[in-house]
């Protein structure tokens, strides 16, 4: 069996949807990981009758670029129950359109965590199962059978909510286009995405945290709201039967990899999905930057990003926005970095990852995942300054002086 991407170095034009293996008619393709632990399709010459289906459904293949396309609306989001804004990573915009899919009977599909703490996406018929997929997990999900189960529910006429990443949701509505299913009933959502972590890393990072941490893991959450009062900043706790482990963003090992761009899947660095030309019905995201559009709207619990990308978006956009809050938006004000161009590269990332092959996780966290001593010594004496009031006596001084 060979790779249709790795013979020819060219990983960055594939972003393991899964597409071309669900769509092959002689079952030739599979989906294998790489040594970094992003899967990418394998195919069997034996097998294969070159029927080119597999070239027809790839989303990065397909997609045309078109950066002057517009939302019908673009919204910031916030759901009437704060509870529910405190369990959501933001706004709870996602809870919102799926309670309306679930009301109707329908089913929603969306990433959550295994036994394993392994990223996957399932299939959920209940508001109480609705947990399992809320909230951001900064890992690639796999999708395993997940289009085949989405065709069964079309094919039987249910209401079905799909929501994932743009690269997953193209290659979704790619796939049905081409088995020729309806997609009357079926909604997808899409998320504004930074690009997707190495599978492999993040196994070795909770692997390292259950041995830091004592005991067996009860929970995982990138984005803990409750001990700081709010969404910002990002805050990774793991919960054991021994401990909790609590740390911000800028401190915590895999969350440094992540924002430092070394563990990211080779295509996300060239996503054709970074602009307004969204594959979606509906694509949310964190409203960063809210205060500066409108302060009132802004709150510590966090307020979702809403764009409204086609008509069936627009009609659930309309049911859900009546017990909610709502502010009418522009391009303007909800423009962030991944609406604009892809994340670059780390220019040291094929370093980080030699020493990941010949020192192992441990040496690579400490060397790319961790401050130096200089960077730990500037930020305790920042922490130590805020302490004794330092900083506030100076921008006293200073506004006096202006």
């Amino acid at each position: 069996m060979k790779c249709m991407y790795l013979e020819t170095d060219e990983r960055r034009k594939c972003c393991g949807c899964t597409a071309c293996e669900k769509v092959c008619p002689t079952h030739a393709i599979k989906m294998s990981p790489d040594n970094e632990g992003f899967l990418y399709p394998h195919v069997d010459n034996q097998i294969c009758v070159e029927c080119g289906l597999c070239n027809q459904v790839c989303p990065f293949g397909q997609h045309k670029d078109n950066k002057e396309k517009i939302p019908l609306g673009v919204y910031g989001f916030k759901h009437k129950s704060n509870e529910v804004r405190i369990l959501s990573s933001s706004g709870g915009a996602f809870t919102a359109i799926a309670n309306m899919v679930l009301e109707k009977k329908g089913v929603v599909y969306g990433c959550a965590f295994n036994d394993k703490y392994e990223a996957v996406h399932i299939r959920i018929t209940t508001c109480q199962a609705l947990e399992r997929i809320r909230k951001s997990k900064y890992v690639q999900s796999r999708l395993d059978d997940i289009f085949l189960q989405v065709q069964a529910d079309l094919e039987e006429e249910k209401y079905v909510l799909f929501t994932g990443t743009a690269c997953q949701v193209a290659g979704l509505s790619k796939y049905i286009e081409q088995k020729k299913i309806s997609n009357k009933t079926l909604l997808c959502c899409d998320i504004i995405c930074h690009g997707v972590p190495s599978p492999l890393i993040w196994k070795e990072y909770i692997e390292y945290q259950r041995a830091q941490l004592g005991g067996m893991i009860q929970s995982v959450c990138f984005r803990e709201k409750n001990s700081h009062g709010g969404w910002t900043p990002l805050v990774m706790q793991i919960r054991t039967t021994e401990k909790v482990y609590k740390k911000q963003s800028d401190s915590d090992p895999f969350y440094r990899l992540f924002f430092d761009h070394y563990i990211l899947r080779p295509c996300c660095h060239e996503c054709p999905f970074t602009n307004f030309s969204r594959p979606s019905d509906i694509t949310i995201a964190d409203f960063w930057g809210i205060e500066k559009a409108n302060s009132g709207f802004a709150d510590s619990l966090g307020v979702s990003l809403l764009l409204v990308n086609s008509e069936k978006g627009a009609s659930v956009f309309n049911y859900i926005k009546e017990d909610n809050d709502i502010y009418q938006s522009n391009i303007q004000e909800c423009l962030q970095p991944n609406l604009q161009q892809p994340t670059a590269i780390n220019p040291q990332r094929e370093q980080f990852w030699n020493v990941y092959y010949e020192q192992g996780f441990l040496a690579a966290m400490k060397m790319y995942g961790q401050d130096s001593w200089k960077i730990k010594a500037k930020k305790n004496f920042a922490v130590f300054l805020r302490k004794i009031h330092v900083l506030d006596i100076v921008k006293r001084i200073m506004r006096k002086t202006r």
